[in-house]
């Protein structure tokens, strides 16, 4: 018996293997498979010790606090201010990174109690963009999530979600891909989506009012919340896949007909 390889065979093989690869790395770094989030806030400190910007007109000592282990706590249901646009406290962060490809903003939250938000503006929000200190300008706003003790929504009202945040901590999502299209998933489920969708790369949390009187006002809006972490995931390039993609294939097709 012949011990020399059937050249056909091996021929095919190569072929199938490698189109086999191709397939596993387009589901792969097209986002099937995407990379951990990295923890850009951890409630185990405060974010000011996180390299957050802390932004608010609440009289000092603010009503934030962390156990030291896993959980931070915003109350600004408990802060004072003499302030005529209402309590307010937003931290916001500059990640460093591009978004221009998309990216994806995980939440570990608990509402305790919020107040009603108004348009715009609300006591417990999540902000994909923050452009203009100290409220946000209209676009992040617009496009911010509100969080209340039986709903979640858009700032702008386009389009909220009955969910019950008071129950235990949930992990809300902000997936959002490079044509701007942007989807909120509750504990993977989908809740909320828009178009549109614009950031800067800046993000931010907190109460986010800008409306109401000084210390307490039937427009002030506030919330109280607990906070163990936030992770961002930006989506990998798809530009070196694609051009891979496109030069290996035709390599393979060529090698297979001259077997």
């Amino acid at each position: 018996m012949s011990n020399v390889p059937n050249r056909s065979l091996v021929g095919k093989r190569t072929f199938c293997h490698g189109i086999l690869g191709i397939v596993v790395l387009l589901v792969v770094l097209g986002g099937a498979v995407p990379a951990p989030g990295v923890i850009i806030f951890d409630g185990n400190q405060l974010p000011s010790a996180q390299g957050w910007t802390t932004v608010t007109n609440i009289v000092p000592p603010l009503p934030e606090s962390t156990d030291g282990v896993s959980t931070f706590t915003l109350n600004t249901l408990a802060g004072t201010t003499t302030d005529t646009f209402g309590r307010r406290l937003l931290y916001s962060f500059n990640p460093g990174v591009s978004l221009a490809n998309g990216f994806t903003l995980e939440a570990d939250l608990e509402v305790v109690n919020a107040d009603p938000h108004n348009p715009f503006d609300a006591g417990i929000v999540l902000m994909g963009s923050y452009t203009v200190p100290p409220f946000g300008g209209v676009a992040d706003r617009s496009e911010m999530i509100w969080f209340e003790n039986a709903a979640i929504g858009w700032g702008d009202d386009a389009q909220s979600a009955a969910v019950n945040t008071t129950i235990g901590f949930k992990t809300y999502k902000l997936d959002v891909d490079a044509a701007g299209n942007a989807t909120v998933f509750v504990n993977g489920t989908p809740v909320l989506s828009r178009t549109g969708f614009v950031t800067n790369g800046i993000i931010a949390f907190g109460d986010q009012t800008n409306d109401g009187g000084s210390v307490t006002s039937s427009a002030d809006t506030d919330g109280h919340f607990n906070l163990r972490q936030i992770r961002l995931t930006p989506v990998p390039e798809p530009a070196t896949m694609v051009l891979l993609a496109l030069g290996v294939i035709p390599t393979l097709l060529r090698k297979r007909r001259k077997k």
